[in-house]
């Protein structure tokens, strides 16, 4: 019986996050409006469903920010914060070992001519881009709950009248942004890898690929390591902000 490959790409996820800046605001720091996340799965049979829709935008204080006494805000990024990168850190370290095996291992079948491996290896890239868009979704997510924490933390200092915390707390602000758009950027990529990747599957399960089309996979797989490795990247620098934060 021939062995179905690369299965788990009859599914794949499609992650499209909107964050807005001046959306109304709830008492908890998150948005109300105007922020959603939506999830599409799309199966052989053509047929979608949608799912994961929030509109709330909300993500679960740590409560750990704290205001002085007088006219200044300080930002404590606190041990829940420190733990939940550790946490990230773990899991972006064991993502980036664990696509570069699995692409070795394609590489090697393939300049071997073993088509068993090299088809184990297609089963493996498969399960590791599902659980990788998943977390990518939850990322995305977590920083936008940033921003809408950043933001009115920067809002209440400002009311302050404080000028030099307002702009600590504005920089603070601009960091989350700029870590919601790596990371959604990041997610984007990794559909478009997983789709692109799941289309051309078909040649390569009846064993009809070209070398063009074998060229073209390889790149899309280099590409899924590079990622990994800037996702790491990534969350290292923010555990790094998050402690200078935590000892000012």
């Amino acid at each position: 019986m021939r062995t179905i490959i690369f299965g788990l790409f009859s599914y794949v996820t499609v992650g499209c996050v909107v964050v807005a800046d001046d959306a109304p605001q709830s008492s908890n720091g998150s948005s109300s409006g105007g922020e959603t996340t939506t999830v599409v799965v799309e199966r052989d049979g053509g047929e979608s469903t949608q799912s994961n829709s929030n509109g709330s935008g909300s993500t679960a204080s740590t409560g750990d920010e704290s205001t002085a006494q007088g006219p200044t805000t300080t930002r404590r990024a606190g041990d829940p914060e420190l733990r939940d990168d550790r946490r990230d850190n773990i899991d972006d370290t064991r993502d980036r070992r664990l696509i570069r095996e699995i692409v070795a291992q394609w590489k090697r079948a393939v300049a071997d001519g073993n088509r068993r491996v090299e088809q184990h290896a297609d089963n493996r890239i498969a399960a590791w881009l599902q659980r990788e868009i998943q977390e990518d979704l939850r990322e995305v997510d977590e920083n936008r709950g940033e921003i809408a924490a950043s933001r009115n933390e920067r809002d209440a200092t400002a009311a302050t009248g404080d000028r030099r915390a307002t702009n600590e707390d504005t920089r603070d602000l601009n960091d989350d942004r700029r870590d919601y758009e790596v990371a959604r950027r990041d997610l984007q990529v990794t559909r478009e890898i997983a789709i692109r990747l799941r289309r051309m599957q078909r040649e390569f399960d009846r064993g009809t690929a070209t070398r063009a089309q074998y060229a073209q996979k390889e790149r899309l797989l280099d590409r899924l390591v590079v990622i990994a490795s800037r996702e790491l990247q990534t969350n290292r620098n923010e555990t790094m902000e998050d402690r200078t934060e935590n000892r000012e």
